[in-house]
């Protein structure tokens, strides 16, 4: 079953995730100019996996990059209500109208 993954309420936050068993560092940015998340992945000890990801609606994404730190599974926003909105600083996150999720690549193939 994929992980909902919660988003902070604060534009500037790091969380600690634990995904597939491996501890990572989340940490999410609010850009106001482009009314978009970005997302910053770094190994539990702080080890930058991959920094800049933007979370836009209905996309993974990890899909199109190769990170070893990160190898286990893959992101996606996605929608959980139907909405015409992009996702933002008040509509992603657990229970929103787009959530960000992990599966892993052994779900995905299930």
């Amino acid at each position: 079953m994929p992980s909902r993954i919660p988003i902070p309420k604060e534009s500037h936050n790091t969380t600690e995730i634990s995904l597939s068993g491996n501890g990572y560092l989340f940490t999410y940015r609010f850009n106001s100019r482009t009314g978009r998340w970005k997302l910053d992945i770094s190994l539990s000890d702080g080890t930058a996996v991959v920094n800049g990801l933007s979370l836009i609606e209905n996309f993974s994404p990890t899909a199109h990059l190769t990170l070893g730190d990160f190898s286990k599974g893959m992101l996606f926003v996605f929608p959980s209500n139907s909405t015409d909105e992009v996702a933002g600083r008040n509509n992603l996150g657990v229970n929103k109208e787009y959530e960000l999720v992990y599966s892993s690549y052994s779900e995905l193939v299930s």
